[in-house]
């Protein structure tokens, strides 16, 4: 029975430490000397997240996820095609990313070394230069990148892997999501001897790399994809730039998680040409639409879109498209460059709120309730003055809302909200149940400092109090609007 282990998301919560190494097989006979001069490798080793236990090498005890750790620990690694004899591999219980290294590695004279690590019929690899041999990295993306340079080099076009990652991060992004796919497949009897000969593996990187061969003159400064209808730029896992056409197929427009505002810069020649002050003096001026499509025939003109916000700066997307692939309804895709543009951050507020007590009419510049993006009502996920004994919190105590920061600290001083856990179980009702968790047998008083969690929009705020009446609490603030953000 074959088995799909969420892997090494398991190790990554192992109780104890695990370290093995493999030095020449059975024994730790470490094998005649090598000739010539050597080398040692170093680096990291990310094994996808599950992988189905019918493509291991067979293992006679019952399958477990320690058994399939040490085969990954004891796995056959080659460089250049030489099984390379002493390894070691060492899973840890801190992370899912392991350290890897190798030695007594003979010496190259181009500085080329092609890593592969095998376990039965899974397989990572990774194509590195002199320069990375201390810093490597074998996963999912550079197994992708390595395998496209290959076929790249099969059809005339020399591109390394530190090309393919650093430029055309969304053509690696699709293998790597077709290899992650394949060592979770359900039909492990149709793997005959590795997952890199499954047609979906083999076919991804035939169609990505027959894409790169036929478009060139690319900025060597910017980023390059095929966009699809949905893409993940920036390797999240998240959807971040999408594709839609018209009515009958005939043309497309482009928005973004955040905005379907774009800028328009039209009869470029360069990505350049629409230079980055421009681009924000745009979004500035407000000199967006949401109503733009473009059909196959326009080429050569740059978007502006509103990508990602954070604390740290807003970033936004400058697309120059330089074909649109299109033919009678049919799509198949954007050939785009691309770089980001960092901006001032909006992702952060700050402000003064008054609470009216929650039996109390809200006044004129009070307010009933609020997670500080939004006023209205107290409700059980929205901060309100509950009543003197409970202080400010959830309305019915159903939602943990609020922690307590020890020693009062200004809010200007504070980096980051404590992280909120699942469930919960270090965020507290009210600002009381916050004070009473550290042994503070008190209600809130002027001065206490807190962080807030509002679990509808998972978004972060820290307030201080500044005032306390009868019917009232005053209260510092600062929000960051961007969900499951939590620095300021």
């Amino acid at each position: 029975m074959n088995k799909n282990y969420a892997f090494p998301l398991i190790v990554g919560l192992a109780v104890a430490l695990f370290t093995v190494g493999c030095f020449g097989g059975k024994g730790g006979d470490s094998g005649p000397a090598l000739p010539g001069p050597t080398v040692e490798l170093a680096g990291s080793l990310s094994v996808p997240t599950t992988m189905n236990s019918d493509l291991l090498a067979k293992i006679e005890v019952p399958y477990s996820e320690s058994v399939v750790r040490q085969k990954w620990a004891s796995a056959t690694v080659l460089v250049n095609g030489a099984v390379i004899s002493i390894v070691s591999i060492t899973p840890t219980s801190i992370t899912p990313t392991w350290d890897i290294r190798l030695k007594s590695v003979p010496q190259t004279s181009n500085g080329l070394y092609k890593i592969e690590v095998n376990v039965g019929k899974l397989g990572l690899k990774s194509w590195i230069k002199e320069s990375k041999k201390d810093s490597f990295t074998i996963d999912s993306r550079s197994t992708a990148a390595a395998l496209l340079s290959q076929k790249l080099t099969e059809l005339g076009v020399d591109k390394d892997t530190e090309t393919l990652l650093a430029t055309f991060p969304v053509f690696v992004s699709d293998i790597a999501k077709q290899i992650e796919n394949a060592f979770a497949t359900t039909e492990a009897g149709s793997v005959t001897t590795s997952i890199f000969s499954l047609t979906s593996v083999t076919g991804e990187v035939a169609s990505q790399a027959s894409l790169l061969k036929d478009v060139a003159g690319f900025n060597p400064t910017a980023l390059v994809a095929d966009l699809k209808l949905q893409n993940d730029l920036d390797g999240d896992g998240e959807t971040d730039l999408q594709i839609v056409r018209n009515t009958d197929g005939s043309a497309v427009r482009f928005y973004t998680s955040l905005s379907a505002s774009t800028t328009l810069f039209d009869g470029m020649t360069a990505i350049g040409d629409y230079t980055d002050p421009t681009m924000l003096a745009d979004f500035a001026k407000d000199n967006t639409s949401q109503k733009r499509f473009f059909n196959a025939d326009s080429k050569n003109f740059a978007l502006g879109l509103f990508f990602k916000r954070s604390a740290a700066a807003d970033i936004y997307l400058k697309l120059f498209v330089r074909k649109i692939d299109l033919v009678d309804g049919s799509f198949k895709g954007v050939i785009s460059e691309y770089k980001y543009v960092t901006a001032t951050s909006t992702a952060l507020a700050s402000g003064t709120k008054i609470f009216t007590l929650a039996s109390e009419t809200s006044a004129l510049g009070t307010v009933a309730g609020s997670d500080f993006l939004t006023d209205g009502i107290g409700t059980a996920t929205t901060l309100c003055f509950v009543d003197a004994a409970r202080g400010l919190g959830s309305r019915d105590g159903s939602a943990r809302l609020v922690r307590l920061m020890d020693g009062k600290p200004a809010l200007a001083d504070v980096s980051a909200a404590e992280k909120y856990l699942q469930g919960g179980i270090n965020y507290f009702p009210n600002t009381t149940a916050a004070l009473t968790n550290v042994f503070k047998d008190r209600a809130m008083e002027v001065g206490d400092s807190y962080s807030a969690y509002f679990p509808i929009t998972k978004h972060y705020a820290l307030f201080k109090i500044k005032a306390i009446a009868t019917n009232t609490v005053t209260v510092d603030y600062r929000v960051n609007s961007v969900s499951g953000e939590t620095r300021f």
